[in-house]
């Protein structure tokens, strides 16, 4: 049944199961992104005030980002975080697993330094190799002598100088003391507000530190970034025993903005993928025995550079066939961010074939072989709404010819194709 709408025309009427459908679907584009924040801080301390204080510091913190601070998801976003606040409880002599991991994993940790704490300080340490979205405040007593506090290692360390709680809300405080403690969700209604009147340069302190990290990643210090070399792909293959040509391929990225996050786009890509590693199988077939990775005057072995070095000694019929199939891979596996397998192998000439001694691969047990490049394994280190790396390990699987194509018809299918 037609309806008249207001201006006078005749409109049919909506679909009702269509309309239904689509208001039964549930709105994920609102849903504000989870933040885990941990908190560490000491548990025990010289004396009963001393412990206090620690918790109302952490129930302060805790307060101010969960209901206080408001930090937009991306530039222009109306969506604003949802930050979740825990504390990494540990003790004395007490180190565990589980804490280590909710150091490391956190998005942004948060450490609490009223009085020096070997506890504190260890897993500061440990938090800050492994990643640096890391806010440190330091009470202004602790701060007028903190070189003779701190490591030396965390004398460079941004920090944050964070006054004392409010005699007012230290008077509040001790009313519930009975009801707080480090696993309190919510504050008393009146604790709560006093901690939103007085607390504004705590707030300040946080709201900017959350804001940096949102925008900005944080850059491990240099002498962190060395420790932490051995972390990345990279470093792998100089302690493994590999029985195939074998290399790591390294792409740096701007971020991830292909599809809404889900792909990358051509222009998230920061220069050219090189290869930052290859076993000595992968550096005589390429023939690049010669280069140092780590080296800044190196040549960088881009897949071009690797390309030009053995084009002479690859059998002209399969060439660009495995050219175009690299093209298709790289699109599939580094840009669409997906899986796919290598239908083409390299194929050098051989004795048998009618070329010129000059076509002929110098190592002489590569002559004639057939190698077909595999993806072994993918990782990505960094978020990926950030400047981030992937790494690929690539293995040259050797005499290794796709299912359906033999040595003998491989060729004219391809060429025919």
């Amino acid at each position: 049944m037609d309806v008249q709408a207001a201006d006078g025309s005749i409109r049919e009427p909506a679909d009702s199961s269509i309309e239904s459908l689509e208001t039964d679907l549930p709105d994920t584009t609102c849903n504000p992104p989870v933040v885990p924040v941990v908190v560490i801080t000491p548990f025990n301390g010289e004396n009963e005030m001393s412990m206090q204080r620690h918790l109302c510091d952490y129930l302060r913190v805790k307060h101010i980002i969960e209901n206080v601070v408001a930090i937009k998801s991306a530039p222009g976003s109306p969506i604003t975080n949802n930050y979740t606040v825990d504390v990494c409880q540990t003790y004395s002599s007490d180190i565990s697993a589980h804490a280590i991991n909710k150091i490391a994993n956190a998005n942004v940790v948060i450490a609490i330094l009223s009085e020096i704490n070997v506890n504190v300080i260890y897993e500061l340490g440990i938090r800050n190799l492994l990643r640096t979205e890391t806010i440190l405040l330091i009470s202004r007593e602790l701060a007028s002598n903190r070189d003779d506090s701190l490591p030396v290692y965390l004398h460079d360390y941004a920090y944050n100088k964070y006054q004392a709680a409010d005699p007012a809300i230290v008077a509040e405080f001790n009313k519930f003391q009975g009801e707080l403690g480090w696993k309190t969700k919510e504050l008393p209604q009146s604790l709560g507000e006093l901690i939103d009147e007085s607390d504004t340069k705590l707030t300040k302190i946080l709201t900017n530190s959350l804001q940096e990290i949102q925008d900005r990643p944080g850059q491990w210090p240099s002498h962190m970034r060395e420790l932490a070399r051995d972390r990345h792909p990279n470093g792998f293959l100089s302690g493994w025993k590999t029985y195939f040509p074998t290399s790591v391929l390294r792409i740096n990225w701007k971020s991830k903005t292909g599809d809404g996050g889900l792909t990358y786009d051509p222009n998230d890509i920061v220069g050219e993928p090189v290869v930052c590693d290859a076993d000595y199988l992968f550096r005589q077939i390429f023939r690049i025995t010669g280069i140092d990775f780590d080296s800044q005057n190196s040549p960088k072995v881009t897949f071009s550079y690797l390309m030009s070095n053995i084009e002479r000694y690859v059998d002209k019929e399969t060439y660009q066939a495995f050219l175009d199939n690299q093209a298709e891979l790289r699109d599939e596996i580094i840009l669409r961010d997906g899986d796919a397998v290598a239908k083409v192998p390299l194929r050098f000439y051989g004795p048998d074939d009618a070329v010129s001694r000059s076509q002929l691969h110098p190592i002489e047990h590569l002559r004639g072989k057939v190698f077909l490049p595999s993806l072994t394994a993918k990782t990505s280190v960094g978020e990926t709404r950030y400047p981030h790396t992937t790494y690929l390990i690539i293995t040259f699987v050797e005499d290794f010819w796709p299912y359906g194509h033999e040595n003998n018809s491989w060729k004219s299918n391809n060429v025919a194709n």
